[in-house]
């Protein structure tokens, strides 16, 4: 019995183009080079070390390590659990602010 690949989709953001996925990803692909825009065993590629916005290319062809992916994450993780805590904090303050007033 075959196994069946899953598929999936992202469905374009018509509203927001600017925070649409698609449209993003549609944007990377124009800064890669032409010889990975095919392959389906690299996403994330390394910068090049020259880059202007005016760049056509703003990446190589090589993949970018996985510790440098595991590094990234790691910190995106840390500054969402950071703004987590600090909004947790700030509705205490409001919520005991606003109770203080009813009293």
């Amino acid at each position: 019995m075959e196994e069946q690949q899953l598929i999936y989709e992202q469905a374009e953001n018509y509203d927001d183009p600017l925070r649409c996925p698609v449209k993003l990803f549609e944007f990377y692909l124009t800064k890669c080079p032409e010889s990975v825009k095919c392959r389906q065993d690299v996403l994330y590629l390394l910068p090049e070390a020259t880059c202007v916005p005016e760049s056509p290319l703003w990446f190589s062809s090589q993949p970018l390590p996985a510790s440098t992916m595991d590094h990234m994450l790691t910190r995106i993780k840390t500054v969402r659990d950071v703004n987590d805590i600090h909004l947790s904090m700030s509705q205490t303050s409001f919520d005991n602010n606003n109770n203080q007033g009813r009293s």
